[in-house]
């Protein structure tokens, strides 16, 4: 499946990856969710569901009208079919190259120190 990976700290790049989800989990590192901050494209952002938990650093700020977010650690984005991930497409690839169009680099934040011990 032909996809555009953001990792954290690098420019984006298109890759091909297996529709697999145990694939998926190890580029996002943890639980896959998958959101859609671009509804009018047949695009999904997958990212990981605990990432700000995890403490994975801050990757992108997404601000549109559908979100206004920080994703932490690496994401991806595939193109959406009927019930299961496709290759982005083709005449969508720019777009989503182009980093001003996904979110600019997020700033990092720091992870709360927590402790039932206070």
């Amino acid at each position: 499946m032909k996809i555009i990976a953001y990792r954290t700290g690098e420019k984006p790049v298109i890759e091909n990856i297996e529709n697999d989800i145990h694939i998926m989990q190890e580029f996002v590192g943890g639980c896959i969710e998958v959101v859609h901050p671009w509804p009018y494209d047949p695009v999904a952002l997958v990212c990981c569901e605990t990432g700000k938990i995890d403490g994975l650093p801050a990757n992108r700020y997404i601000k549109n009208s559908v979100m206004n977010d920080i994703i932490a650690g690496n994401f991806f984005i595939a193109g959406i079919g009927i019930d299961d991930f496709t290759d982005i497409p083709s005449h969508l690839i720019d777009r989503y190259m182009n980093e001003d169009f996904v979110g600019e680099k997020a700033p990092t934040y720091a992870r709360p120190k927590v402790s039932i011990w206070s």
